[in-house]
C-alpha cells in the first residue's frame, strides 16, 4: 500500500536485495504502470554500512506545508533493534538527505509531531519524571530549532499526565480553518482522556474514559465501549455518535446517531476523504461500506452505500493529506477473490484495481443460514464453495 503526500506516493519496501528497506515514492502513473519507476530517498542497508550502526525503519513524519507549497520537513524514525525505542533524525526531501545541525533525538520511547518547520511537540526521556512507569512519555514540551535535549528537559511542559498512567502526549491539527492542538492522556489498554486548548488552558472533552474520541474539521464523533446515557437517552455500546465540537464543548448534547449496532451488523472502523465520511461495516460476517456526507446527513438524512466489488473482508480507508481530495483506498478479499487493491474518488470515475493472480472460474459461493435443532436462534451465516457446470453446481 502506499501513501499520497503531494504529487507522490510513498512506501517502504524490502525484499531478498534490501534486506533493511528502501523509503521510496512515485508518481501514480508510474504506480499504475507494469513497471513502477521508483526514486529512492532513503537506504537502509546502506545508512547502516555507512555509519557502522545497526537500525532498522519505524516511520517518517512529514510536516504539513503550506497551501501551494511542496512537502519536505520530515522527522525520520530509527529503532536500534526493531523495538518501540526509536531516534529521531530531521530529514530533507528538497535534497533526499538528512539536515545538518536539524532536529535530532537519541534513542527512547519518544513521542512527537510538527507545529511548524521550526518547532515540534515532544514527549521523550529528559530525566527523572519525564516517563510514566510503563515507560512511555508521561510530559509533553516544546522543542525549537537550535535547541537541545538539555533545553527540553529544562523547560515547563506543555501537557502531562500522572505517573501510574500508560501515556500522555500532544498533537497539532494544521488544517486550514480548524487549527488545535489536542492532548490525550492514556490511563491504561481501555480508557483514556481527550483535551481541547483553549487559550493556555487543556478543557477536557467530557464524556466517559472509555469513549472513542475522534476530531474531523468541525465534527466531534463519539464511540461509547459501554451503554451511555445522555438526558435520558441510551446509547448502547458500539453506536457511533456525531455533534459539533463547539456546540458540545459549550454544553450541547444534541448527539445525532451515525450508526447503531444489532445483532448481525457491526462497526468495523471508519475513516475520513476531505468530504465524506466512510463507515466499513460487518454485516453478516460480510463487509460493506457506507458513505456520508456529513454536512447533509449529519443532519438527518441517509447514507450511500460503496459500489460492492468483493464477497467479504473489506478494508476502506480515506486518503490524507491536503491535497488527497476524496480518493479511496479498498482492499478486497473473498472465497473466490485473491486479495485486491481498489484505488477511487468519490467524486470522480469507478474505482480502478490492481490485477488479480487467480480467479474462481466455474465456481460459485453462496450465503446460508441454518438453525440448530436445540436452538430457535438462526447461526451466523456460513458461506459454502461449489463447482459449477453448464448444467448447474455440483455438491
Amino acid at each position: 500500500m502506499v501513501s499520497k503526500r503531494g504529487d507522490w506516493y510513498y512506501n517502504f519496501w524490502r525484499d531478498a536485495a534490501n534486506p533493511r528497506g528502501l523509503w521510496r515514492r512515485t508518481t501514480w502513473d508510474s504506480y499504475l504502470s507494469s513497471a513502477p519507476q521508483w526514486e529512492v530517498l532513503l537506504d537502509i542497508d546502506a545508512l547502516c554500512a555507512s555509519s557502522g550502526e545497526d537500525c532498522f525503519w519505524a516511520g517518517a513524519t512529514l510536516l504539513r506545508p503550506a497551501p501551494g507549497e511542496e512537502y519536505r520537513h520530515v522527522m525520520v524514525a530509527l529503532s536500534p533493534d526493531g523495538g518501540d525505542a526509536v531516534a529521531y533524525r530531521e530529514f530533507d526531501l528538497s535534497t533526499l538527505s538528512f539536515v545538518p545541525g536539524g532536529f535530532e533525538l537519541p534513542t527512547a520511547k519518544t513521542r512527537l509531531g510538527w507545529l511548524d518547520a521550526d518547532t515540534l511537540y515532544v514527549g521523550t526521556d529528559t530525566g527523572e519524571g519525564s516517563m510514566t512507569a510503563s515507560s512511555y512519555p508521561a510530559a509533553t514540551r516544546v522543542l525549537r530549532r537550535g535547541e537541545t535535549l538539555s533545553d527540553l528537559a529544562a523547560k515547563e511542559p506543555l501537557f502531562s499526565v500522572p505517573l501510574d498512567h500508560l501515556s500522555g502526549g500532544v498533537s497539532h491539527s494544521s488544517t486550514p480553518g480548524f487549527e488545535r492542538d489536542v492532548a490525550y492522556d492514556v490511563l491504561d489498554f481501555f480508557n483514556s482522556r481527550s483535551y481541547l486548548r483553549v487559550g493556555d488552558e487543556w478543557v477536557h472533552i467530557d464524556v466517559p474514559d472509555d469513549m472513542s474520541v475522534s476530531l474531523h474539521h468541525e465534527w466531534l464523533l463519539l464511540r461509547p465501549r459501554t451503554d451511555w446515557i445522555v438526558d435520558g437517552t441510551l446509547y448502547a455500546s458500539g453506536t457511533l455518535l456525531v455533534i459539533e465540537l463547539d456546540a458540545f464543548m459549550a454544553g450541547s448534547r444534541e448527539l445525532r446517531t451515525i450508526f447503531a449496532p444489532s445483532t448481525a451488523q457491526s462497526l468495523q472502523s471508519w475513516s475520513w476523504t476531505r468530504d465524506y465520511l466512510l463507515l466499513n461495516l460487518l454485516s453478516d460476517v460480510s463487509s460493506k461500506i457506507l458513505v456520508h456526507v456529513p454536512r447533509r446527513e449529519f443532519r438527518g438524512h441517509g447514507a450511500r452505500r460503496l459500489p460492492a466489488t468483493a464477497f467479504r473482508g473489506r478494508l476502506c480507508r480515506g486518503q490524507r493529506g491536503p491535497e488527497a481530495g476524496n480518493d479511496y483506498w479498498l482492499i478486497a478479499t473473498g472465497f473466490l477473490t485473491p486479495s485486491t487493491v481498489y484505488r477511487g474518488a468519490l467524486t470522480g470515475p469507478r474505482p480502478r484495481r490492481s490485477r488479480p493472480r487467480w480467479r474462481g472460474r466455474r465456481r460459485r459461493s453462496s450465503m446460508r443460514r441454518s438453525t440448530a435443532s436445540s436452538s430457535t436462534s438462526p447461526s451466523p451465516p456460513m458461506a459454502p464453495v461449489s463447482r459449477t457446470s453448464r448444467s448447474g453446481p455440483k455438491t
